[in-house]
């Protein structure tokens, strides 16, 4: 059994515009847990404990490339609300992104996989940080005016690698198709 989730990954300039604004917060935020750049990703689908099988027909069923879109980022700050333990860039829902979210839950239908989030509305949002042990603070939320390019989704295990949370797309090595799917 993996823990898995679906999810978009951060575009490079998309990385740069919020690493720059982390730079200037980070100073008033320590005690924070940091997610590295590398982590980021918008979750579409959060599975949990997926058997191997079930694992090989989503990678199996699962698009290489979409239809490429732009989706917004335009607010910093604690999520899911103004209680959350969570650092989060957020933005609205927009028809490409729920299309895709859409596709997604047909996929993990097709295969089987048991899914509590089913028709849930979708909330996007790309994780910074979350509250450590010894932040007790609170981070003022923040207009952003990022866009951020959607050309792929993948399918990611979440695993702990010395002590850390990880995060690793299992479908990174597959060949892409000649056109969009």
């Amino acid at each position: 059994m993996r823990r898995l989730f679906f999810a978009i990954p951060i575009d490079p300039v998309c990385q740069q515009q919020l690493d720059a604004v982390l730079q200037a917060l980070r100073p008033s935020l320590e005690g924070m847990r940091w997610l590295r750049p590398a982590d980021r990703h918008l979750t579409l689908a959060f599975l949990g404990a997926v058997s191997e099988q079930h694992a090989q027909c989503l990678l199996q069923a699962l698009p290489l490339a979409v239809e490429p879109f732009d989706m917004a980022l335009d607010a910093l700050g604690h999520f899911p609300d103004a209680r959350g333990r969570i650092l989060a860039a957020t933005g609205p829902v927009v028809p490409p992104l729920l299309a895709l979210k859409t596709r997604v839950e047909a996929i993990i239908a097709h295969c089987g996989v048991p899914y509590a989030e089913q028709g849930r509305p979708l909330r996007p949002h790309v994780t910074l940080a979350r509250w450590g042990g010894t932040f007790r603070g609170v981070v003022p939320a923040l207009p952003l005016s990022f866009t951020c390019h959607v050309q792929q989704v993948h399918l990611y295990c979440s695993e702990v690698v010395e002590g850390r949370r990880v995060y690793r797309a299992l479908d990174s090595g597959r060949e892409p198709p000649d056109r969009v799917r």
